[in-house]
C-alpha cells in the first residue's frame, strides 16, 4: 500500500506541476509549436475535456476546467494518497507486530 501511494502521489505530483505549467504557458501565450508546449497541452488535454465535458461555461471566456483539475489533484494527493500511505503504515506496524508475537512468546 506505501508503494502504491508513493506511485500515485508522484504520478499527482507531476500532473498538479504539468496543469500550473499549462496555466502559466495560457497566460503569457507561448508558441503553440514549441516541443515542451505541446507536451504539457497533450498530456492534460484528457483530463481537462472530461471536466469540460461535464462543467457549464461560467463567466464567458474563462476556462476554469485547469482549476478544476487542481482541486481534484490536490483532493487526491492530500486525501487519497495521504489515506493509503496511512494505511499501509498501519498494515506494516500490525504485520511487525505479529511478527515479534510469533517469534517472542513471553
Amino acid at each position: 500500500m506505501i508503494a502504491l501511494g508513493q506511485i500515485l502521489g508522484a504520478v499527482t505530483s507531476l500532473y498538479i506541476l504539468l496543469t500550473i505549467v499549462l496555466v502559466v504557458v495560457s497566460w503569457v501565450n507561448a508558441d503553440p509549436q514549441n516541443m515542451i508546449v505541446r507536451m504539457v497541452v497533450s498530456s492534460t488535454e484528457p483530463f481537462l475535456r472530461v471536466i469540460r465535458r461535464y462543467t457549464p461555461a461560467l463567466g464567458g471566456r474563462v476556462d476554469w476546467s485547469p482549476l478544476l483539475l487542481f482541486l481534484l489533484l490536490l483532493f487526491i494527493y492530500y486525501f487519497v494518497v495521504q489515506s493509503l500511505m496511512d494505511y499501509g503504515s498501519m498494515l506494516r506496524m500490525a504485520g511487525m507486530a505479529g511478527a515479534q508475537a510469533a517469534v517472542a512468546p513471553f
